[in-house]
């Protein structure tokens, strides 16, 4: 494929269009008045977000065959750990803190700074 294809149709590109999407539905969720409208924009979030099978896809393609085991292991762990680990205890403090919508905006500010980074 040549490099101007890889560029747009790449692994990588995917990624980037996966935060990019879970940067601006999260955005949204920060604006959210009912239950109904949270539930709904976090199933457009599932739907434009794809970050496991881009970073596995990524890893895949990327590392060595005799150390494919050991990277993919530590995928896992690291997405294991984030989402049962910390994620809860975060939202809880931001929850306490400063309410739910500045909690949005923190997720939002990493996310379009990834994006832009590229």
């Amino acid at each position: 494929m040549e490099p101007w294809k890889r560029n747009l149709y790449g692994r990588r590109a995917m990624l980037i269009r996966a935060l990019a999407g879970y940067a601006a539905s999260a955005f949204l969720m920060a604006f959210a008045n009912t239950v109904e409208q949270l539930f709904i924009l976090r199933l457009i979030q599932g739907g434009v977000s794809g970050f496991i099978a881009a970073t596995l896809a990524i890893v895949a393609t990327t590392t060595p065959r005799e150390k494919m085991g050991y990277a993919m292991g530590v995928l896992q762990t690291s997405l294991t750990t984030g989402a049962v680990s910390c994620r809860p205890g975060l939202w809880r403090v931001f929850g306490r803190l400063a309410r739910y919508p500045p909690s949005f905006y923190f997720h939002v500010r990493f996310a379009v700074h990834r994006v832009f980074l590229g």
